[in-house]
């Protein structure tokens, strides 16, 4: 039945219903004594009868009765009237999580979620320290304030030593699309059950820990864990299925999450978190270090602003000019998490770096890095240093260098300059000349002492051997194709992904494409058209590439050659040249992320500027110039137009 306004049960009067489910229904009430407002959970007069139905409503109201905490809704007062069992509890102005992923239509922001999780989880700790299992934790019954998360409707609480679990009388009510508790059905809402509540046998705390992890994947994934077109479906799938990694869905999570929710949905009670209290304790430690810390930010700044910052684990901070390396790799379960890396150093003074070409490369192992630097000489040149050392090596003989790669093993550095392709060991030597490079456009080291560059701008790619610098090609230009750049290899060696572009000069939105390599040149086969540039591969899975200086990631079979997903906005800020198709980012074998924040270079128009402080245009049609030079009797200008 539904109680009209004004109905006054006790000394509370019915303002409005609030909403309603399987175990009762919620309405706004005014506290006439009190005079505040509050929340009235009236068990519905069909069931009043069920004596089940009405102890477990009665459960309810001991179970947050014999709680105080402040993301648990409170419980003022119970009663009976005209055969009408009520619950007053504590009215909460916001709106449930529930209602929150169907507003946003896809997962929470990452430290929006982990803040959600804690509180809840911490909620959950405490009830299950006084012996109460929740048994309907879902989107539904998390309610989202301005004074945090709070855990609601402990109408299927179980109080410990009160029995066993109720049987299944009908899986035909259970809603698959928007979720409640049925009447007659298993306890709880089978999207968020655990396998043996669906199998009818004796729920306890890790039956709420298994719900925990089904809400956390929904809400950094954006997709419940577990699907199906009706409740028989979806109970298959909870037996048995085993949900991809969140990371899998969501690149760039960190990876830690991976495992607690992994665990959090381990089939067998006894393989899951034992306690709800250590999963609450990863998350802060999750959350701490997915935080930027303020003290990262760099603040002294030299006359050119190139600073590199390191940051370990999932830190991820990066100012202005600044280099990061953010870790991404999943590791054993075994393994502690790595802790943040913070340090900074001057990468030149005096250096003025054009940022169209990549400037450092992080090693296979993602221990060193490798990048262009400025001498007192005001040179360009290469030098490398370990991440777990103070000084940075120059490497001798690399004057004029740009776009370095590492070789597979970490021990060769390759780059184009003065016109050539080179390589240098990354403990010095003398550089050694693989071949002419009249405009080197991106170069990736294949396993078989190759190298697949793209040695000029306007053809295909090559493969170049790495003892004698023999050149073959690699890949053809088709009808229309200007050019092939900023190749990358996939593993195994077989194929390598590309940039491909039919006009000159813009790549913001050029096309990726993938081939496969053989003993004649192969033709570009386009898997995302028109979407940006600078593609590299990921050991999640993941093809990512640049477009208006945000890194997108798409799901990628390396097996099939074929994209496999949606692609999502994973990291802004990224420096990239839509002038060259290329960007500041480089990733390690362990999935280790090094990118340059910052500018996006673009198309320019050039400006005289005279000698009373006048700006007057001088090349007003824009276009990607550079290096422009005035003749000497100031009457004529020249520039280079990039490709």
């Amino acid at each position: 039945m539904s109680l009209a306004r004004a109905t006054r049960l006790g000394p509370y009067e019915i303002v409005s219903p609030i909403g309603s489910g399987g175990m009762g229904e919620v309405y706004r009430a005014r506290d006439t004594r009190l005079d505040r407002t509050v929340a009235i959970k009236i068990l519905p007069a069909e069931v009043a009868d069920d004596k089940e139905a009405r102890a477990r409503f009665e459960q309810e109201s001991r179970a947050i009765a014999a709680i105080d905490h402040p993301h648990i809704c409170a419980v003022y007062d119970v009663g009976v009237q005209d055969g009408l069992h009520y619950l007053v509890m504590q009215h909460l102005d916001g709106e449930t999580l529930a209602e929150r992923l169907a507003r946003t239509k896809g997962p929470l922001p990452l430290e929006q979620a982990l803040t959600i999780a804690i509180a809840v989880a911490d909620a959950l700790d405490k009830t299950h320290r006084a012996g109460i299992t929740h048994r309907d934790l879902k989107p539904g019954n998390i309610m989202l304030t301005k004074a945090g998360a709070k855990l609601l409707d402990f109408g299927l609480a179980k109080l410990r030593g009160t029995g066993g679990p109720l049987g299944l009388s009908s899986m035909t009510q259970v809603a698959t699309s928007a979720p409640n508790t049925a009447q007659g059905t298993i306890l709880g809402t089978v999207q968020y059950m655990a396998p043996e509540q669906v199998e009818g046998r004796t729920a306890d705390a890790r039956s709420d820990i298994w719900a925990f992890g089904t809400v956390l994947f929904e809400m950094v994934v954006g997709e419940r864990p577990f699907a199906g077109e009706s409740a028989a479906s979806v109970i298959g799938a909870i037996l048995k299925d085993h949900p991809p990694f969140v990371s899998a869905r969501q690149p760039f999570l960190p990876r830690p999450l991976d495992d607690l929710v992994d665990r959090c949905l381990a089939k067998d009670p006894d393989d899951r978190w034992q306690s709800i209290g250590d999963v609450r304790h990863q998350l802060i430690s999750i959350a701490a270090l997915s935080a930027t810390p303020s003290s990262a930010v760099t603040t002294r700044r030299p006359r050119v602003p190139q600073w590199v910052r390191v940051v370990g684990a999932a830190v991820l901070s990066a100012a202005i000019g600044g280099l990061a390396v953010w870790s991404t790799a999943r590791r054993p379960v075994e393994t502690p998490v790595r802790g943040p890396i913070r340090l900074a150093f001057d990468l030149g003074r005096d250096a003025s770096f054009a940022t169209d070409f990549p400037i450092a490369a992080l090693s296979p192992d993602g221990t060193r890095i490798v990048f262009v630097s400025a001498g007192s000489d005001g040179l360009s040149r290469l030098s490398t240093r370990r991440l777990d050392q103070p000084e940075a090596t120059p490497l001798k003989g690399t004057e004029g260098a740009y776009s370095p790669f590492f070789s597979p093993d970490g021990e060769w550095v390759g780059f184009f300059g003065r016109g050539k392709l080179n390589k240098v060991r990354v403990d010095g030597g003398a550089p050694i000349v693989l071949c002419d490079a009249p405009a080197g456009r991106g170069a990736s080291w294949v396993e078989q002492g190759q190298i697949l560059a793209a040695l000029d701008n306007r053809s295909g790619l090559s493969l170049v051997t790495t003892d004698g610098g023999v050149v073959t090609a690699a890949t053809t230009l088709g009808a229309g194709e200007l050019t092939h750049r900023m190749p990358h290899m996939l593993p195994g060696g077989k194929a390598a992904v590309f940039v491909v572009n039919s006009a000159p000069g813009s790549y913001g939105a050029a096309s990726i494409a993938v081939a496969s390599l053989g003993p004649t040149p192969a033709r570009a086969r386009i898997i995302l058209p028109n979407v940006g540039m600078f593609p590299r591969y990921l050991p999640t899975g993941h093809l990512v590439y640049v477009a208006n200086g945000t890194l997108h990631a798409v799901p990628f079979d390396a097996d099939r050659l074929e994209v496999i997903g949606a692609s999502t906005p994973v990291l802004e800020d990224v420096s990239s040249s839509v002038a060259f198709g290329s960007a500041q980012v480089d990733f390690s074998r362990e999935g280790d992320l090094l990118y340059l924040s910052g500018r996006t270079s673009g198309r320019t128009v050039i400006q005289w500027l005279t000698a009373d402080g006048k700006v007057e245009p001088l090349w007003p049609e824009a276009s990607f110039y550079q290096f422009p030079q005035v003749s000497p009797d100031g009457k004529r200008l020249l520039s280079v137009v990039a490709e």
